[in-house]
């Protein structure tokens, strides 16, 4: 019977799982039966054996972290069994007292498999999996439009109607007496007029109406950047890395496009003189100057017909047109999204874009001579809708506020074909190959 069986701490080592159990083994160093020791290693043997199966070898530096998990684990040596029926002839023999063979040192324990998602996947495109959540997102915000701009054209002769006694910068009407009384009289106090340099040196009336403008120069533009309106997408994702995924998005904003445009008129005018016996004083008729209808309460008073035919001249002028429109687009195409940190993401995309325009083209009614005064006309309207088409690139970046609600902020380059809209003379081309936008709202992944 084997009574003096020696168990180091160095030889029991390699059937701990790492020496995670070192702290029971100075008690065991005592043993002296063999066959608690026997029963002792056979414990600890399948233990090991077990800690081996769960936790795959450490690859060396040349294999890839994926090779590791399909390697087999290294082979231990058996232990030799002693058989307490056969103790040693010769107690004192060195053959005898030999030490029990030490397995081969074990591997090192393995870490967890790692979280650099680029080693351990290595840019591996996968499907993501129809039962997998926080693949789509939608989201929904305001947009402003830049560089958004209109080009107007006008052509022809557009008439002015003027009622009777009404001038662009005053008026002569039949006061309370009644038109055959101011007409037996010679002269009315139901007058009116807009500045000094009317009153001429005769002390006089001057009064001016324009009666129609011709185009001189048809060509303007205008810009009246930033157009605000409404922003919304849907998309979902089919495929991934580790840190990004690929999928679709739909996208449709609703923009309201309010733009005008001046251009040089040649106006046609005349100019009317209308006397008084003893000339309007200034000091009594303060301009802008209004008489009363009530012939009793009158101060002033001049002839009720013009003195003579009026004089025509041309004279430089400017009237307006304004594009009302709404611009309703779509948009489709591939987006990436990439998780640049735990709190925030980036979305970018591009594809083709769809749209339409509709509303109307209107002058402004309104023309504004050089000398300040203003005739109106009736303005001519136009109604129309057009379709546009081109492209968009977008990039928008996300803010994780709590689980499923961002906040966003994008940029859009959308280039599209131009919108036209003419008539009565009218014309107009809604340029949008540069338009410009900027997002911003919340954004529900789910």
């Amino acid at each position: 019977m084997i009574t003096d069986l020696r168990i180091t701490n160095y030889e029991l080592r390699p059937a701990i799982a790492g020496g995670a159990w070192r702290g029971v083994l100075p008690p065991l160093f005592a043993v002296r039966s063999p066959v608690i020791a026997f029963l002792f290693c056979m414990v600890w043997g399948m233990a090991f054996n077990a800690s081996a199966q769960e936790w795959p070898v450490m690859p060396p530096p040349s294999q890839s972290p994926a090779a590791a998990t399909t390697q087999s684990p290294p082979a231990v040596a058996p232990e030799q069994s002693v058989s307490p029926q056969s103790p040693p002839a010769d107690t004192n023999s060195a053959s005898t007292h030999q030490p029990v063979q030490a397995s081969p040192a074990p591997q090192p324990r393995p870490t967890p498999a790692s979280n650099n998602n680029w080693e351990s996947h290595n840019w591996e495109l996968r499907k993501i999996s129809p039962d997998y959540d926080w693949t789509r997102h939608f989201r929904i915000g305001m947009l402003a439009g830049f560089n958004i701009k209109a080009n107007f054209t006008m052509s022809g002769m557009f008439g002015i109607a003027n009622s009777t006694g009404v001038y662009d910068d005053g008026y002569v009407l039949p006061d309370s007496l009644g038109a055959a009384a101011d007409t037996a009289r010679g002269e009315t106090g139901n007058f009116g007029f807009n500045s000094a340099n009317q009153i001429n040196s005769s002390g006089n009336l001057v009064l001016h109406q324009a009666t129609g403008f011709t185009v001189a120069s048809g060509n303007s533009s205008g810009n009246n950047s930033p157009y605000i309106g409404f922003d919304m997408a849907y998309g979902d994702s089919y495929w991934y890395w580790e840190h990004a995924k690929i999928g679709w998005e739909f996208g449709f904003g609703l923009l309201p496009i309010w733009i005008s445009g001046n251009a040089a008129v040649s106006v046609n005018q005349n100019t009317y003189t209308f006397n008084n016996a003893g000339g309007i004083s200034l000091s009594v008729a303060q301009p802008p100057y209004q008489g009363g209808f009530n012939n009793a309460g009158d101060q002033l008073f001049v002839n009720n017909a013009a003195a003579g035919p009026p004089v025509n001249s041309t004279v430089p002028g400017t009237t307006g047109e304004t594009l009302n429109v709404m611009m309703y687009t779509f948009r489709l195409g591939p987006t990436l999204y990439w998780n640049l940190s735990r709190d925030i993401g980036l979305y970018a995309g591009g594809g083709p874009a769809v749209g339409l325009v509709s509303g109307n083209l209107t002058a402004n009614g309104i023309v504004t001579l050089a000398d300040g005064t203003t005739a109106h006309y009736n303005a001519p309207s136009v109604n129309g809708t057009d379709f546009v088409y081109g492209g968009y690139v977008n990039a928008t970046l996300v803010y994780h506020v709590v689980e499923g609600g961002d906040f966003y902020l994008g940029a859009e380059y959308m280039p599209m074909n131009g919108a036209n809209f003419s008539g009565s003379g009218m014309t107009a081309h809604l340029d949008l190959s540069g338009q410009v936008y900027v997002t911003a709202g919340i954004n529900w992944p789910f």
